[in-house]
């Protein structure tokens, strides 16, 4: 099961990031760093399904893409003054919370446990850096998208005031 869920996802991270390389008005650095990551980390899990809970964080973070995605279309509709656009952005938030970065702590004792008792080095080597280094490139990246998230869900808020 594992084994098909890694294959998902590298597949979506791949179209993706070929998607970016295609229309490069949609990308910038940290998409494309995120993506690139997603495809490491997938194609890693398909070949090394050593560390599933560890890899399977990079899966759940894309439970708030249908938010982020809506936000984009109601955006590019012009509708960023509706409802359905303010109702979709506190989604979001909420999501994006929930899923990018309320799960790092956690992320990280786990993994500070894994490093200290010696156990993380008895896997292979990709997946050990998908999951120290991809992770910690995606709870990075997660942390600056939150911030500028967190800055237009005060500005809506302060449009509505006016």
């Amino acid at each position: 099961m594992t084994h098909n869920i890694y294959a998902v996802f590298f597949g979506y991270s791949a179209a993706d990031l070929l998607l970016m390389f295609k229309y490069p008005s949609v990308a910038n650095l940290g998409f494309i760093i995120h993506h690139m990551v997603s495809v490491y980390i997938g194609f890693t899990g398909i070949i090394y399904p050593e560390v599933p809970w560890y890899c399977n964080i990079c899966k759940m973070m894309e439970l708030s893409s249908p938010f982020t995605n809506m936000r984009v279309l109601l955006s590019g509709f012009g509708l960023r003054k509706s409802r359905a656009y303010v109702i979709n952005g506190v989604a979001m938030l909420v999501v994006f919370f929930l899923c990018r970065i309320l799960p790092v702590p956690i992320y990280w004792y786990h993994m500070a446990q894994l490093i200290s008792t010696g156990r993380l080095w008895e896997v292979h080597l990709h997946p050990m850096i998908g999951s120290t280094v991809g992770i910690a490139a995606y709870h990075v990246l997660n942390v600056i998208w939150f911030k500028k998230i967190c800055v237009g869900a005060v500005q809506v808020i302060n449009d509505m005031k006016d």
